[in-house]
């Protein structure tokens, strides 16, 4: 994979090294299709700034059973009993990293 074109370098365009890799894998036709997935899922993590993730919300009526992609945190649990304080929440997550992600 390279480094950019005519002295484009992350300085230059803005980008970090890691975005600049997963631009050329993507554009790369010869890459596996598991290649260019990762790198599309990892440049939609990292170039999207403020993006909003929406997660399933089971609803048991005096509870709910919140689904997180990722591996869940003690603040989601907290942010997410903040959003509905009249009902018992339960946040789960489901796999052991973002939603979007590189693997170099």
């Amino acid at each position: 994979m390279g480094r950019g074109r005519g002295g484009e370098g992350a300085a230059a365009t803005g980008r970090t090294h890691a975005n600049l890799l997963m631009s050329s894998c993507l554009a790369d036709k010869n890459q596996p299709f598991k290649q260019h997935a990762l790198a599309a899922m990892g440049l939609a993590e990292t170039e999207a700034k403020g993006y909003q993730l929406e997660l399933p919300v089971v609803d048991f009526g005096p509870a709910l059973l919140v689904l997180a992609p990722e591996q869940c945190f003690v603040q989601y649990q907290l942010w997410a009993q903040e959003m509905r304080p009249d009902a018992f929440v339960m946040v789960m997550g489901y796999g052991e990293c973002p939603p979007i992600t590189f693997l170099d």
